[in-house]
């Protein structure tokens, strides 16, 4: 193949990328060489098992959810909360912070209900407000929606996916740098029995 084959070019960037990924060949690679391309083939696959790993994750996750947000939707009961007291004074607080009112509700088995709920600051006595409350009127977290469910499972596999690639990318870090340090000692010794013969050689 010559220079003006238009492939050249490709065909010699591939080649030098697989000769530098594995370290070149020859009669100079070493055992510990051999090591590191391993060790180099091992963190490649595991990079390309990260993202089928994590949408896994994620699925497991979306599907958990999603059933007991539905689990929590058929024991739970969403009723309208009446606010029958002024909200505290939300002086100091930010636009968005949410502050304490007393409010009444029908529990779904029947009989008043009254508790503190946590509501906007321009609500007003009269308003209603949303609660998911059990049979008897005790108040739960509302359950999760499928925006929440999906961002949640989007969190979890993502994050699977990343802490698969720190953890592999420390271990050939680590990896390597016993295999330098391996490198070191022999190239120490090998100097060790080579050097004052050639030191000799230079004075001579």
């Amino acid at each position: 193949m010559s220079q003006d084959d238009p492939t050249w070019g490709r065909t010699w960037g591939l080649g030098h990328a697989v000769r530098r990924f594995t370290l070149g060949s020859g009669p100079l690679r070493r055992g510990t060489d051999r090591v590191e391309v391993a060790l180099r083939v091992l963190t490649l696959c595991v990079l390309l098992l990260a993202v089928p790993v994590g949408l896994g994750t994620g699925g497991s996750v979306h599907a958990g959810l999603t059933d007991e947000a539905a689990r929590q939707r058929a024991q739970l009961s969403a009723v309208e909360a009446t606010v029958v007291g002024r909200p505290r004074d939300g002086t100091g607080r930010s636009p968005s912070e949410l502050v304490p009112v007393d409010a009444t509700w029908t529990a779904p088995a029947g009989g008043r209900v009254t508790g503190r709920l946590q509501v906007e600051q321009d609500v007003q006595p009269g308003d209603a407000v949303t609660v998911w409350v059990e049979r008897d009127g005790a108040r739960r977290p509302a359950p999760l929606d499928d925006a929440q469910v999906r961002l949640q499972a989007g969190v979890l596999g993502g994050a699977a996916s990343v802490a698969i690639v720190v953890v592999q990318f420390l271990l050939h870090a680590a990896g390597v740098w016993v295999l330098d340090r391996r490198r070191h000692r022999q190239w120490a010794a090998g100097w060790a029995a080579v050097g004052p013969d050639w030191r000799r050689h230079q004075l001579s």
